[in-house]
């Protein structure tokens, strides 16, 4: 079953007796109660965001996906040469003043999120910090995530990095657009909504009837927060054959196959 935007308004303004404030919007409900499901557990049906990432020449900063929610793991393509090493912001600021040694092989990269009142750039492994306008500020879009890397390449090359990523929640600007949670969560996310749709229409007017941080916490203490959470870590039970550990220590801890324990009981 597919949840389209415009059925979950319905039943948001169902619960409060009328379409939601001009000044909120029930887009800004349904994104709102979206961004909270997302963020209250690791939900196992975010996992599976693969991306190609591009290097631009003498650029040092690799851009994410738009529905960007948690890095997972990152290596190089088949046909780039380079190994990459995940790093701090810190160290990757060392690297680029000639503190830290690098090493000719390697492409290091840490997690930032670049904001609208600077630019940060490096040039000839220096980093170089750019203020911009207050009308650049105004204009500007929310934190988005990206990769910080060190060196900047030399040359562009395209699908350089493999990324594989747990995706955040994915807006919703129209009453067709989907919402993009599988049908098991449906129940939960609706009631989520109709909580948010009360939580911000009825501040200041049911503040002595309604908390809505309680409604929440009750939610997810209750049967059907539950179920949906088994659904969601039962959806893969077998992670095939033991490795690694003692078991290996006479052959690869790569292989699967080898270290076999006869009998382990």
């Amino acid at each position: 079953m597919t949840l389209l935007a415009g059925e979950a308004l319905k039943i948001a303004e169902h619960v409060i007796g009328g379409p939601m404030h001009s000044a909120i919007t029930g887009l800004r409900v349904l994104n709102d109660t979206g961004e909270w499901l997302v963020s209250a557990r690791p939900w196992k049906y975010l996992l599976g965001g693969v991306e190609a990432l591009d290097l631009v020449a003498d650029q040092s900063y690799v851009e994410l996906p738009d529905d960007f929610g948690a890095l997972v793991s990152i290596s190089q393509s088949v046909g780039y040469t380079k190994d990459i090493s995940l790093s701090t912001p810190a160290e990757i600021m060392d690297l680029r003043r000639g503190l830290a040694p690098g090493g000719d092989g390697f492409i290091w990269a840490a997690l930032v999120y670049g904001h609208a009142d600077i630019t940060g750039t490096s040039t000839d492994g220096q980093p170089v910090v750019t203020p911009t306008t207050a009308a650049q500020i105004r204009a500007a879009k929310a934190p988005e995530a990206r990769l910080d890397i060190y060196p900047a390449p030399e040359s562009s090359t395209t699908g350089a990095l493999h990324l594989y990523y747990t995706r955040g929640w994915r807006s919703v600007s129209e009453d067709t657009d989907t919402i993009f949670i599988p049908s098991w969560l449906e129940g939960v996310y609706l009631r989520a909504v109709r909580i948010w749709a009360r939580g911000y229409e009825g501040e200041g007017v049911e503040s002595e009837t309604f908390d809505k941080d309680m409604a929440l916490e009750r939610l997810v203490r209750g049967a059907e927060w539950r179920a949906a959470v088994t659904r969601d870590s039962n959806a893969q039970m077998d992670f095939g054959h033991l490795r690694g550990g003692a078991v290996n220590t006479g052959g690869s801890a790569w292989n699967r196959w080898e270290g076999a324990v006869a009998d382990p009981s």
